[in-house]
Formats: C-alpha cells, sequence, structure tokens
C-alpha cells in the first residue's frame, strides 16, 4: 500500500496587525464587503482580500460543478463558470447572509457557501 500524502493550502496574508485567511468566516466576510463596496480598491491589503476571495469563490464552484458531473447533488443552484461579475454579484449575497447571522462568522468558508446560496438559490 502507497502512503497518502494530505496537503492543505490555506490562502493567506499577514498584514500589520491581522491575518487574512480566506477558508474562515470572519476572512469570507472581508472579500465581501470589498466586493460589494463602491469604488475602486483603496489599498493593496484590499486587493489581496478582493484577489484571494475572487479565486476562492471560484474554486468552490468549479469544485461544485465537477461534483454535479460525478453525480453529487447540492441544495443549491449555481451558475457554471461566472463570470466576475457574477462572482461579484454571489459576493454580494453572502455579504448579506453574514448580516443576517454573524452567528455564522465562526464557520468555515464552505459551511457558509453552503448555506447562503441553499437560502438565495433553492435547489426545488
Amino acid at each position: 500500500m502507497k502512503p497518502v500524502i494530505l496537503l492543505l493550502v490555506l490562502l493567506t496574508s499577514v498584514s500589520d496587525a491581522s491575518e487574512f485567511v480566506i477558508t474562515k468566516g470572519a476572512g469570507l466576510n472581508a472579500f465581501a464587503k470589498i466586493a460589494v463596496a463602491p469604488g475602486p480598491l483603496r489599498n493593496k491589503e484590499e486587493q489581496l482580500k478582493f484577489e484571494t476571495g475572487m479565486a476562492y469563490l471560484s474554486g468552490y464552484l468549479d469544485a461544485c460543478q465537477s461534483g454535479l458531473q460525478c453525480g453529487a447533488r447540492f441544495p443549491f443552484r449555481f451558475p457554471a463558470n461566472p463570470a466576475p461579475a457574477k462572482l461579484i454579484l454571489l459576493a454580494s449575497v453572502i455579504q448579506r447572509h453574514l448580516a443576517e447571522h454573524p452567528e455564522q462568522l465562526k464557520l468555515s468558508s464552505r459551511e457558509i457557501l453552503e448555506s447562503a446560496f441553499t437560502k438565495a438559490f433553492p435547489a426545488e
């Protein structure tokens, strides 16, 4: 039997006094707030959070799409391979959901996305 190596990569950025981890609720919330804010990004830290969040969200949706092709079922409908503009729309869904359910900030980003998308885009 061959050994299996599991590698978990967290998309992390360390700034002056805070740590940004997109796979945690607070990081996802920070991304969503930046994504839906009007106007340009204000600094490199916001740019990094925005780009990391967009990549995470896109990867999450790609993984769901692959799961669907393998027969998995999800409690929500979602756009396949959404354009960046649609990702911003999805960020507004996330931001609104977390504003309504701040207790979910302690959950993983995956759990929050499933909850937010199930409420916003029910499968049935």
